[in-house]
């Protein structure tokens, strides 16, 4: 990689993905933009995800492999103190870039010096590849800050973001989210304060792993994350700085108590069982029916939510 310039360092935490770490390595490596070097570290896998990340022999992948299972938060923030390019980009283990992803990036960033982060639309795929959306995200500074208080505003890991922006903020992925939200939390921060961009084009494929939309535990903490998220944004407003970064984490574990304490479980699963139907992952809507049949067996809602979803999954051995 040739330093300075528009050089891109992209950071890779890759956990149990040995069915996809090759396929998102190689839509890497076979970008039509080349000033790039990809920093990748095992993250403590028990499957065959370190033995096929080191089978690569592209000089432009270092390998920083953790001797146990740090969280992606803990791990991309490790990458970071290695990285040397002007741009940061975070890419999922079993995620896909389009071959001219980084090259349109880095030409709107040279005709746009002004803009610290870029990001595009996405494709949604199912774990098999099937193609279940394109997810348009706001276009303009002004409509992403739009967006930032009612939603989303960025896939964060379709985004190149200025290292000098990152440093200015002096924190990149917090590790109070627990691989939670941080990536809303740090697109939220960069944006407020940086101009930013989407490319209105789909160039990075996102894929729905069962293993990561599953855990229940995520499934309550994702109800209140991005309240908590909002909440800290709406304090750096008022005052210029939140409570993470003044060092109060105990104000912030409060509100994520008393938020979580408000969370209505039925509801929360019922609308990840939608979800994992939506994305045809019906084996996992199965057992998370299951699940809440167990959480609330006196609920004839709970029989509905199973038996919906069990139609689901045989109507789908029908479809084309």
């Amino acid at each position: 990689m040739q330093s300075g310039g528009n050089s891109i360092s992209i950071l890779i935490s890759a956990f149990n993905c040995e069915k996809y770490i090759g396929d998102t390595l190689k839509s890497l490596i076979q970008q039509t933009y080349g000033n790039f070097e990809i920093l990748v570290a095992d993250d403590g896998s028990d499957d065959r995800t370190k033995v096929l990340i080191d089978s690569f022999s592209d000089p432009r992948i270092k390998t920083f492999h953790n001797h146990k299972n740090l969280g992606k938060t803990r791990t991309i923030n490790k990458l970071l103190t290695f990285a040397s390019g002007t741009w940061i980009t975070i890419h999922d283990a079993d995620d896909i870039s389009v071959r001219t992803r980084l090259e349109k990036q880095i030409n709107y960033l040279q005709a746009n010096p002004s803009v610290m982060m870029c990001g595009t639309n996405y494709d949604w795929v199912t774990e098999r590849g099937d193609l279940v959306g394109t997810m348009a995200m706001p276009e303009t500074w002004d409509d992403i800050k739009k967006r930032l208080p009612t939603g989303n505003a960025f896939h964060l890991c379709s985004a190149l973001i200025r290292r000098d922006a990152i440093d200015e903020l002096g924190e990149f992925l917090r590790p109070f989210f627990r691989d939670h939200n941080e990536d809303i939390d740090l697109a939220y921060r960069i944006a407020e304060r940086f101009e930013s961009y989407n490319i209105q084009e789909a160039l990075y494929v996102y894929r729905a792993n069962p293993s990561s939309l599953t855990n229940r535990l995520n499934i309550h903490r994702s109800a209140v994350a991005f309240n908590i998220v909002r909440a800290l944004a709406e304090q750096r407003r008022k005052s210029g700085k939140d409570d993470l970064q003044l060092g109060h984490v105990e104000r912030v574990k409060e509100l994520e108590a008393q938020l979580m304490h408000g969370v209505d479980r039925f509801e929360v699963l019922e609308k990840q069982i939608a979800r994992l139907n939506y994305l045809r992952l019906y084996s996992n809507a199965i057992k998370t029916s299951l699940f809440l049949i167990r959480s609330f067996p006196s609920r004839i809602r709970s029989y509905r939510v199973f038996f919906y979803t069990l139609r689901k999954f045989s109507l789908s051995f029908f479809e084309s």
